[in-house]
């Protein structure tokens, strides 16, 4: 799967189905407890669902992220989990936070192709969400010119009368 295609993705039912979604608080009570591996990898494949949802479900998933940042000691999962939460953030259009997770990821990392990559997919959405908004902005502003050369229009025409 391309990077640009993480961007947009969303978790289908099915796949939340089978990913054995756990309760949010069991996920933050497993966080505060024992450091257990697996319940960690657990707590990432929710967070990992959860990230590829709606805004509420992203936010969640992002923090679920942060926590097990901040809990771990192993780069390669630290490499994962901002990653992931570079993914998050663009998703929710806050790609400065984006970019600072991805720029933390390549200070580990300097030559990952994965972060590198993402880096450049999230500045292409940045172009692309800069020009559409530029593009309503234009559109509007043309609209309402047209409607205010129509208002003068009328006006001048009815003081003529």
């Amino acid at each position: 799967m391309d990077v640009k295609s993480l961007l947009e993705q969303k978790i289908d039912e099915q796949t939340k189905n089978q990913v054995d979604l756990l309760d949010v608080f069991f996920v933050f009570a497993i966080m505060n407890s024992a450091n257990d591996e697996q319940e960690h990898v657990k707590v990432f494949k929710q967070a990992y669902c959860l990230i590829r949802g709606e805004k509420d479900e992203i936010a969640k998933g992002l923090t679920m992220l942060k926590d097990l940042l901040i809990s771990s000691s192993d780069d390669n999962e630290k490499r994962d989990y901002l990653y992931h939460m570079a993914i998050g953030n663009a998703r929710l259009r806050l790609y400065d936070n984006a970019l600072d997770y991805v720029d933390t990821g390549l200070v580990l990392e300097p030559e990952n192709q994965q972060f590198i990559e993402l880096k450049r997919a999230i500045e292409a959405k940045m172009r692309r969400d800069g020009l559409l908004g530029g593009m309503l902005l234009a559109s509007a502003a043309m609209v309402g010119g047209v409607a205010l050369l129509a208002g003068l229009a009328i006006h001048s025409k009815l003081r003529r009368s």
